[in-house]
């Protein structure tokens, strides 16, 4: 069941963005302490109010798409810093539909993966990043990380597979 929304003009979404940004900024503080489930509350009060509105021309709609985006990448600090990997990416997901050019998104989005083991989609990320950015020395770094995670994986696995077909051929 979706929501009816309430659509206001540029004078009546100052308000609406106003409150969200307020709660984001707590959002902010308590996040910078190291409050993360608080700061997700913030995070979520400040989501709700977005999406109780909507706007009645193209250039507000896309102001609040973007502070969606914003409210969106900020529940996915929390969610990563809370090692909810999945959520995280979830998240960014979901921000990078409203910003698909968001390199800190992308390169948020590609951490949670890897954290994940989804090492394929974490480097795809990246490379959106170096499309974007090619230059991007974080992206580089990142990249260089995921293929020394995606080895030690690797290897990992094949110590196991080692182990397993040794234990069943000593039965």
């Amino acid at each position: 069941m979706t929501r009816p929304k309430a659509r206001l003009d540029s004078t009546q979404l100052v308000s609406a963005l106003n409150e969200q940004l307020r709660e984001r900024f707590a959002g902010n503080a308590l996040y910078r302490a190291g409050r993360l489930e608080e700061a997700a509350e913030c995070y979520a009060k400040a989501r709700a109010i977005l999406n109780l509105v909507s706007a009645t021309n193209a250039e507000d709609e896309a102001e609040l798409d973007k502070n969606r985006a914003a409210v969106l990448g900020n529940l996915a600090a929390v969610a990563f810093a809370q090692a909810q990997y999945g959520e995280c990416a979830l998240r960014c997901t979901e921000a990078l539909a409203l910003e698909p050019g968001s390199v800190k998104l992308l390169l948020r989005r590609a951490r949670a993966r890897a954290a994940r083991g989804d090492f394929a989609l974490a480097e795809e990320d990246l490379g959106r990043v170096k499309d974007i950015e090619p230059w991007n020395a974080e992206a580089e770094e990142q990249e260089g990380a995921v293929k020394a995670a995606r080895r030690a994986a690797q290897a990992d696995a094949a110590r196991f597979s080692a182990a397993a077909l040794r234990s069943a051929g000593s039965r």
